[in-house]
């Protein structure tokens, strides 16, 4: 955890759900609604997410209803669709309150640990444009993140500069990695097969 001052407890957070991918490595199939258990990798992302924010938005370029169903809204891509993750994070900046925290998550972690929040939160840095990213078992889940709203604010000039890494991004802004020492399921992702799916087969 960081030793710099924690950012203001009562901050509200707003969650983003990430779900706005092409999944080009899965023949054009969305990612988010391919089942899980009794539900969807989305579905059950959200499940995870929703208590631990004050509000949940969806970050999709298709499928809006079903994508509606699963939080209080949804917003699309203001640039051509497919441009990765950022792009979702810009979209969601008419909607992210003055004072707010931003929290993301990708639409493939269905298992997000129940204090990912709260753990991020205790390590962001009480600064302008800071962020807190999980760490688990040696990697690092860039998408599973907080920000606060100056930084948020910050991706917009970084995509206008040709910038698509969410690491070069962060690479911007102040904070760094928080460390979760729960199962290494608690981050298993579609992508590497650890989501409840044979591995050898991830889609971007």
């Amino acid at each position: 955890m960081s030793s710099t001052p924690a950012a203001p407890p009562s901050a509200p957070v707003l969650g983003l759900l990430l779900a706005g991918g092409a999944g080009r490595r899965a023949g054009g199939a969305d990612k988010g609604l391919l089942p899980f258990g009794t539900t969807t990798l989305a579905g059950a992302a959200a499940g995870r997410l929703r208590p631990q924010v004050d509000r949940l938005l969806v970050a999709c370029n298709r499928n809006h209803a079903d994508y509606s169903a699963l939080a209080d809204g949804i917003v699309c891509d203001r640039r051509p669709p497919y441009q990765g993750p950022l792009a979702g994070v810009e979209a969601v900046l008419p909607a992210l309150p003055e004072g707010w925290l931003l929290a993301l998550a990708p639409c493939d972690v269905p298992r997000l640990p129940a204090d990912l929040v709260s753990g991020l939160r205790a390590a962001l840095a009480d600064r302008e444009r800071a962020v807190a990213w999980a760490r688990a078992h040696g990697r690092d889940h860039y998408l599973c993140a907080l920000l606060t709203g100056s930084a948020a604010q910050g991706v917009t000039a970084y995509l206008d500069a040709g910038g698509r890494s969410v690491r070069g991004w962060y690479a911007t802004l102040a904070g760094g990695a928080v460390d979760f020492t729960g199962p290494a399921s608690d981050f298993g992702n579609y992508n590497t097969g650890t989501a409840g799916r044979p591995p050898g087969r991830g889609i971007s």
